[in-house]
């Protein structure tokens, strides 16, 4: 694994984030997630998929754009970690989870990262 494909990455990604202030730091728990993942030895495209889990929800980037630069895998991946907005709100999670479940490993691996990073975010908020 050189990284290189995930530092490109980083770069698309940073292109298309908006500027506006958001709730929470969405772009560092993108990098977050995308650094564990890189940092315990997972795949470059569980890396890029990872670091791009939520680009379809905060950014104007689509699923297309994403399988032109990384492949149907990452993009299938992120899309499956992506809410269906058109759905009620409390219908959502289990949707992403169910969609994570049908693709396979490599989307739940995202998933369950990205919760466990949500987690201690949201750990250290209380605290402090």
């Amino acid at each position: 694994m050189s990284g290189f494909l995930t530092e490109e990455a980083i770069q698309f990604l940073v292109q298309y984030y908006p500027i506006t202030p958001q709730k929470k730091p969405a772009l560092l728990h993108s990098m977050r997630v995308a650094s564990y993942m890189y940092i315990n030895g997972y795949s470059e495209d569980l890396c890029v998929a990872g670091l791009l889990h939520d680009a379809i929800e905060d950014t104007p980037i689509t699923k297309e754009m994403i399988a032109e630069k990384y492949g149907d895998h990452v993009s299938n991946i992120v899309e499956a970690n992506s809410k269906n907005l058109s759905l009620p709100k409390e219908a959502i999670l289990e949707d992403i989870v169910q969609r994570c479940s049908q693709y396979g490993q490599d989307a739940m691996i995202v998933k369950i990262i990205e919760v466990y990073d949500n987690y201690l975010f949201y750990t250290r908020q209380i605290q402090e």
